[in-house]
């Protein structure tokens, strides 16, 4: 397995544009699987291979041990326009992403914008995206629009709040995304599309909604770290990027897979949680 750490956006998004231009022009028989595993404000010093000495995430400095770990980066900050370059390999300004994206708003992508799921596609790619999309919450800008064969995760409705879909469908009416007793059904989705697609090439993009306020721990996580439930929910993040890792594995698929593990845009400033390491700012 190749991974690759990178703690902001920007930058991942112009080595991703190079990436992807890479991998659709392989053979079929070469392209490697591709996983990229996105955080909601976290900080730069949360992690054990970051320098911290007070959150445990073994998993995750697995793969920095494994791969690449990047350090110099340019930043959005905030989470709708890091998704958007993401998704274009564009700074999102230069896309009109100016702010985070509400679902009064009644705006999204553009359906010009041509996005990483669409560009895999023309390579053979089958594409999933599980987590949070944040960029429009209207039918018009639903993942599965926009590149994704396979969506699992949040959207807000303006008449009946928030709640989570598969595909284009609403199946379950939520109050937080944040709230640890999603955790599960969102990994349990995306270990789906990885079995389901090994025989493919696969692009698998897991938005995970964590450490984002509030911080609601899984009950099997709770009261388990030094840091409180910012502690527990991190511990959390690291045991679903365990898992992934595993099915990689078992599924016969983790040397041909590269894993990407990023953060979008840094800790909650103000709010005690999230720890920016040796940055001065944050979200």
């Amino acid at each position: 397995m190749v991974s690759i750490m990178v703690k902001r956006s920007f930058t991942l998004a112009v080595c991703w544009t190079a990436v992807l231009i890479g991998v659709a022009e392989t053979e079929a028989a070469d392209k490697p699987n591709i996983v990229v595993f996105l955080t909601d404000d976290q900080g730069y010093g949360d992690l054990g291979c970051f320098g911290s000495d007070s959150l445990e995430t073994p998993n995750i400095d697995d793969l920095c041990t494994q791969g690449m770990k990047f350090t110099d980066f340019y930043v959005h900050q905030r989470c709708s326009p890091t998704r958007l370059a993401l998704m274009t390999g564009s700074h999102a300004h230069r896309a009109d992403c100016t702010k985070v994206i509400y679902n009064k708003d009644r705006i999204g992508i553009h359906a010009d914008e041509v996005t990483t799921p669409e560009l895999l596609k023309t390579g053979g790619y089958t594409t999933g995206i599980v987590g949070k999309w944040h960029l429009g919450e209207w039918d018009a800008f639903n993942p599965t629009r926009h590149g994704f064969d396979f969506f699992y995760g949040f959207m807000i409705n303006l008449e009946h709040g928030a709640g989570i879909y598969r595909n284009l469908e609403r199946i379950e009416s939520i109050k937080h995304k944040t709230d640890g007793e999603h955790s599960p059904k969102l990994l349990d989705a995306a270990i789906g599309f990885i079995k389901e697609n090994k025989a493919r090439p696969f692009f698998l993009y897991y938005a995970s909604p964590l450490p984002h306020t509030p911080w609601i721990p899984n009950t099997r996580f709770k009261g388990t770290s030094k840091r409180g439930a910012y502690g527990d929910v991190t511990r959390e993040i690291d045991w679903q990027v365990g898992e992934l890792m595993k099915t990689l594995d078992e599924q016969g698929l983790a040397s041909n897979t590269l894993f990407v593990f990023a953060s979008d845009n840094g800790p909650v400033l103000g709010a005690g949680g999230g720890d920016a390491g040796p940055l001065r700012d944050g979200k």
